[in-house]
């Protein structure tokens, strides 16, 4: 039985949202089985596109700092920015080739600076906790509440504990948090 065009229209959103199977193939639209290939090639198509444009502004920012170091103009023995510009030049090939090199080394160096942001902001998240244990602590007379940090719940909750067996479960959790 054919599909209303809202039901083939919310199909194609909700695979935009998560591609992981073969639009075409979808169960009860095997009427629309052309038009669905059809849109799925086309945003396929669009999406290698945007990625291949997206890696070229990439690469043209790693390059741009050589060839500016590069004189405007070549002289005799000299290479110029002119020179240096041309697509498929000795020197555009290789600043090009070193500048493929660089780039997943740049885009690793970058998930790891944001992987260290999030372990200091949770450290300080922690440590806050640990802070507002203490205080409790010295107001109740040396025992003082564990707080650990729920990561699924979003929340802190804890037990009374002395203040030696909470420092070795802090410094223990923290080890914790670094090597994640």
């Amino acid at each position: 039985m054919p599909k209303t065009r809202d039901e083939i229209e919310n199909l194609k959103a909700e695979w935009r949202e998560d591609q992981g199977w073969d639009l075409a193939e979808s169960k009860g639209f095997e009427e629309h089985a052309v038009e669905l290939g059809a849109y799925q090639a086309q945003v396929e198509l669009e999406q290698r596109e945007q990625a291949a444009r997206e890696h070229e502004a990439a690469v043209q920012k790693l390059i741009r700092p050589a060839i500016d170091a590069l004189p405007r103009r070549a002289g005799d023995n000299e290479i110029g920015q002119d020179v240096a510009e041309a697509v498929g030049s000795t020197v555009n090939t290789i600043l090009r080739l070193v500048a493929e090199i660089v780039l997943p080394l740049q885009r690793q160096l970058e998930r790891q600076r944001h992987d260290i942001i999030k372990v200091r902001r949770n450290g300080a998240v922690l440590l806050h906790g640990y802070l507002i244990g203490w205080v409790t602590a010295a107001v109740h007379g040396g025992v003082r509440p564990e707080w650990s940090w729920s990561r699924d719940h979003r929340t802190w909750h804890g037990e009374h504990k002395t203040r030696a067996a909470a420092v070795a479960d802090m410094l223990e959790e923290m080890r914790v948090e670094v090597m994640q």
